[in-house]
């Protein structure tokens, strides 16, 4: 986990890279978010 800030650094330094932050979330997000974190594996894994 790193600050959103970071994310978006290393985001523009790697290519074809996306960034989901999940609102509110903690180290637990995957399970704050199940549903929305699955579809979203779901679609990238898809591509």
């Amino acid at each position: 986990m790193i600050l959103p800030r970071y994310s978006h650094l290393l985001a523009g330094l790697l290519p074809n890279a996306e960034i989901k932050i999940y609102p509110d979330a903690a180290h637990g997000f995957l399970f704050q978010h199940h549903e929305e974190f699955a579809a979203d594996v779901t679609t990238f894994l898809d591509k």
